[in-house]
């Protein structure tokens, strides 16, 4: 259920469920170890027992410390065997873009325990969400789970899309404008603040004469 599958798969599957939550160094039982024997062939010949027969249930699966025979749960989240195993799932998912991470409300049996927001982030970030975790949600499912309805999945974190870059914009310390000269709407040219007035059209048409004489006769 806590696979990358769509939201709607995960809504319906966890609306199916019921589990027991459990809290950071909450015990979850105590393996009882009893000494076997050797056996006998038909012969009179010791059989060993094979050391790779099984007996996976006396590790620690994921989310859970294992100290002597004690297991006790490393996180917050729903606890239950997997292939055998004493394990603790971050109650968290996430969709397969990885843009939103969700918490997976699913019902509660027995005395499931109400986690604290630092049990919930820390559980998060072990599930791998560590960016964009929404402070507020969060807050509010650990003060309301058991108390309210919640739907089956509480979005916890969103990713942020990629946007496109845009043109350089220059930023000078200095006042280009008036100290190349700024352009004034009626064509007039002021620079460092003192003001000369625009040319009229015969003054620049006689500028332009003038300039071609000058040309022609340096040829």
């Amino acid at each position: 259920m806590l696979q990358p599958e769509t939201a709607s798969e995960v809504s319906e599957a966890a609306g199916k469920l019921s589990a027991r939550t459990v809290s950071p160094g909450q015990d979850l039982g105590t393996l009882h170890v009893e000494e076997g024997e050797t056996g006998k062939s038909v012969t009179g010949q010791e059989i060993q027992l094979d050391a790779g027969s099984g007996k996976t249930a006396a590790e620690p699966g994921s989310g859970v410390i294992k100290s002597g025979t004690t297991f006790t749960a490393a996180l917050y989240g729903y606890a239950g065997l997997i292939d055998g195993q004493a394990s603790v799932l971050p109650p968290f998912w996430t969709s397969a873009d990885a843009m939103v991470s969700a918490y997976v409300n699913v019902g509660l049996e027995g005395t499931s325990a109400t986690p604290t927001p630092e049990e919930l982030t820390a559980s998060a970030k072990e599930a791998g969400i560590v960016w964009g975790l929404d402070a507020n949600v969060i807050a509010s499912i650990s003060e309301g789970l058991g108390k309210r309805k919640f739907k089956p999945l509480l979005p916890i974190a969103r990713g942020q899309a990629p946007t496109e870059s845009v043109d350089a914009t220059p930023e000078f310390s200095f006042p280009y404008l008036t100290q190349l000269g700024l352009v004034l709407e009626d064509g007039s040219i002021s620079p460092n603040g003192t003001h000369f007035p625009a040319l009229s059209k015969a003054q620049r048409w006689s500028r332009e004469r003038l300039a071609r004489r000058e040309r022609r006769a340096t040829r």
